[in-house]
């Protein structure tokens, strides 16, 4: 008798789980998107998206929320995902990687801002590029986390694992670009930023839609089978 309960509050959790994906990806893009208008000096070909919070961007106050509240969702999402399946080892691993992506992401955009305009020149600017390491190795590793996670799930969840693992590798292959157009101070340092984040930001939405599939479509069987 409780197993049809415990079965319901894991449906619930992995809908929720669904929300908190989807949100994140949607607060992120629309923040970053936002920029531009408040900025029209702004480009996003040629500038970070950390330069719209970086130390005197007229776009920092303004910005800054909206970047705390994506972080906070992706926690959210990661907690969710541990919620459901406790149990799993991988899934606290993976609950651990996004915490310090998270944590990494809020600080980004408080207590360590970019340095606008070019190399650190402050405290905050070096502790800046600090924790955007942590956050990209936190990132690339919960992917794989999260593909084999998926993965020993069986079934359907097979096509979010491909889609972990291939979030993951694309994350690979994109940062040596995006490090080397920011070295070289390219035009098109922005844009490569981009192609390495748009992996993860996929992967939130690809997730989150899985998730929220998942849960209403078992909820619906679940009832057929009560009638």
């Amino acid at each position: 008798m409780q197993a049809q309960p415990e079965m319901t509050d894991q449906l619930k959790t992995l809908r929720w789980a669904g929300y908190f994906a989807i949100a994140a990806a949607a607060v992120y893009v629309g923040a970053t998107a936002t920029g531009s208008l408040l900025d029209p000096s702004y480009s996003h070909i040629r500038q970070h998206v950390s330069d719209l919070t970086a130390t005197g961007a007229s776009t920092e106050e303004d910005l800054a929320p909206p970047f705390i509240l994506y972080n906070l969702l992706v926690f959210a999402l990661a907690m969710n995902l541990y919620t459901a399946f406790r149990h799993s080892r991988l899934f606290q691993i993976g609950l651990g990687l996004l915490t310090a992506n998270a944590i990494a992401g809020v600080m980004m955009v408080t207590w360590f801002t970019e340095d606008l305009g070019g190399a650190p020149t402050t405290a905050a600017g070096t502790g800046h590029l600090v924790f955007a390491s942590v956050s990209s190795i936190a990132i690339v590793a919960a992917s794989f986390v999260y593909g084999y996670a998926f993965r020993r799930m069986g079934g359907r969840w097979r096509s979010v694992s491909l889609l972990s693992f291939g979030a993951g590798i694309l994350f690979i292959l994109a940062a040596p670009f995006a490090v080397m157009t920011t070295v070289t101070n390219s035009d098109l340092a922005g844009l490569a930023e981009r192609a390495a984040i748009a992996p993860f930001i996929v992967w939130l939405l690809g997730v989150g839609g899985f998730m929220l599939f998942r849960g209403h479509t078992s909820s619906r069987l679940k009832r057929r089978l009560q009638a």
